[in-house]
């Protein structure tokens, strides 16, 4: 509870709050159900009780029973009664905790989710993306399934084994020590032996899980890859090794969980061999000695189950500790609320009237290499800008500068008058619609990718005619039975490259930022449709966008006002086309 508190949100905890009282609840029914059947055993057993004892004779008298064994018969049945009622309570009250903690579940992997979203995106370009999906939707339900529930039910159990061991130490508190002293140093040894191994699994399990997750990606999006190159015999045994390593922890876990209850069974009889053994020093009566050893069967029966269940739940809880490794990383503060709710159609594009600047801009990861070194230039607006550079010269730093995604080490990003910072981002971000070299696509139609993000209902079917006419998609779309309804597939594997391209910048001319960057966005273009792509481009700039091209073929840069060489970081000055071919 204490690891709970301090590394998870506060509704954590408040949902294990809720849960106590129920837990409490259950706990002292089951007791209840102990406590009626012992005494009805015992006049099952002694049927002479019945007269002996006041409260049981005046049960008899009202009942109006014709001797003892019809009212034992009365006695059952209400056993049975309370029985059935008990359990229905259970069952409503198993279900109240299991819907409880996996609404924490759901909290958590929503909470996470938009957490991981609003990262910077040098968080996302840094980490496995297997990985951060595991986190995100795993982790939670391991936390549900291998902590917040077995605690819960370990709570439950506590308080009836606790209920039941102070009954035995009322009852008898000489034979109850005795069962102390000859059961805790076997209980203790048991501790010792098994805290590490639990360790060992719970580090295991983990480890192997994130394996077997960041192989199987791999794998898979590298199949093509795999097949060309006949890689299979490399790639099988990763995968296989990753789930070899996962399968033995969960191996082990079962291995403990099914030999724990052989050790508490062991425990009880290492109990009854106290009891009779303190009986026999002592000189207990024997039948004061066979009367204790039933009560305490008895109640063994429900003990010792509450005792597994204890065990197993402890069990669960060492082998899941791993959650917290992850939890402790994760900032459950909320300073992008705001950001996370805020309609994106109410937020208003940052003026962009006359002049796009990059004043002195230097970038590097580290203090010891610079990828940017104090670039310098000035893009107007209406201006069809041409940067070319070989691969790590530096070209897609830059973009990410200009699009805001880095934060430049030196120097500063000027539109109009403004200096882009954190509180313009979203305003500069509706200016831009930018066109990546490899887009992502959305599993679902065409018109969904186009649109992206919009609802269908909420979609300007005037701006998607546009955007489908100048990106070159009309004669393709029209071509296909359903249209703009055609679904692209599973990774878009129903298109081809230069198809889904054109969809990304139909997606960008729909969104309809002033500034359109295209990265290295022609490449999967074939000639024709690249050509096409260049005329519109052209018509874009004569209607007041503003454009900036990345590639590293002349050709597609025809049109532009200005053509700037990227090398190791450094800008050249800017040229005409005819000057560059």
């Amino acid at each position: 509870m204490i690891s709970i508190r301090h590394l998870l949100p506060s509704f954590v905890q408040k949902s294990m709050l809720r849960l106590l009282p129920i837990a409490f609840l259950l706990s002292v029914f089951e007791i209840f159900g102990l406590l009626i059947v012992i005494p009805v055993i015992q006049i099952i057993l002694q049927p002479a009780d019945i007269r002996e004892n006041s409260f049981l004779l005046e049960l008899f008298k009202f009942s109006r029973s014709s001797d003892e064994t019809i009212f034992v018969m009365y006695l059952l049945g209400f056993i049975v009664l309370f029985f059935v009622v008990k359990n229905l309570i259970v069952y409503w009250s198993s279900l109240k905790q299991t819907n409880e903690t996996f609404k924490v579940a759901t909290r958590l992997t929503t909470l996470q989710f938009e957490k991981y979203l609003y990262q910077p995106y040098k968080f996302h370009v840094s980490d496995n993306s297997s990985i951060i999906l595991r986190k995100i939707i795993e982790i939670p339900y391991n936390f549900t399934n291998g902590i917040m529930l077995p605690v819960i039910q370990f709570i439950n159990e506590f308080i009836i084994a606790l209920l039941i061991i102070s009954g035995i130490l009322v009852y008898n508190s000489v034979l109850f020590v005795s069962i102390i002293l000859f059961v805790t140093p076997f209980f203790l040894l048991y501790v010792w032996h098994y805290k590490q191994k639990l360790r060992n699994v719970s580090s295991e399990r983990e480890m192997g899980h994130s394996d077997m997750f960041k192989k199987g990606r791999q794998s898979i999006e590298g199949f093509r890859e795999i097949l060309l190159f006949d890689k299979f015999k490399y790639f099988i045994p990763k995968f296989n090794a990753s789930v070899a390593r996962f399968s033995q922890a969960l191996a082990h876990l079962h291995h403990l969980n099914s030999f724990s209850p052989k050790i508490v069974e062991t425990l009880a009889m290492i109990s009854v061999l106290g009891i009779f053994f303190t009986g026999v020093v002592m000189e207990y009566d024997i039948a004061i000695l066979a009367s204790f050893l039933t009560t305490f069967t008895v109640a063994a029966y429900r003990l010792i189950p509450s005792v597994n269940k204890m065990i197993l739940s402890y069990n669960n809880i060492r082998s899941s500790e791993f959650v917290f490794d992850h939890f402790r990383k994760v900032n459950w503060a909320k300073p992008t609320q705001e950001k996370a709710f805020m309609n994106h159609e109410e937020i208003v594009a940052l003026p962009f009237v006359s002049s796009l600047q990059l004043n002195a801009i230097s970038f590097g990861f580290d203090e010891k290499s610079e990828i940017l070194k104090e670039v310098n230039f000035t893009i107007e607006k209406g201006q069809i800008i041409g940067i070319v550079g070989r691969s790590g010269s530096g070209k897609s730093t830059l973009i990410n500068i200009i699009l805001g995604l880095y934060e430049p080490s030196k120097g500063k990003v000027v539109i109009d008058d403004n200096v882009l910072n954190s509180s313009l981002m979203d305003s500069w971000h509706k200016t831009i619609s930018y066109v990546p070299q490899n887009p992502v696509l959305v599993e679902g139609s065409i018109l969904e990718n186009i649109a992206f993000g919009v609802e269908e209902r909420q979609i300007d079917k005037a701006r998607l005619e546009w955007a489908v006419e100048n990106s070159g998609l009309l004669e393709f779309i029209n071509g296909l039975p359903r249209g703009l309804n055609s679904h692209i597939g599973d990774k878009s594997l129903n298109i081809s490259g230069g198809q889904k391209q054109r969809i990304a910048i139909a997606r960008a001319l729909y969104h309809n930022g002033q500034l359109l960057i295209f990265d290295e966005a022609t490449n999967s273009l074939d000639s024709e449709t690249e050509s096409l792509l260049t005329e519109s481009i052209k018509k874009l700039a004569e209607q007041s966008y503003t454009v900036i091209i990345i590639t590293h073929q002349m050709r597609t840069l025809k049109y532009c006002d200005w053509i700037y060489k990227i090398n190791k970081g450094v800008i050249s000055a800017p040229k005409k086309h005819e000057d560059t071919v």
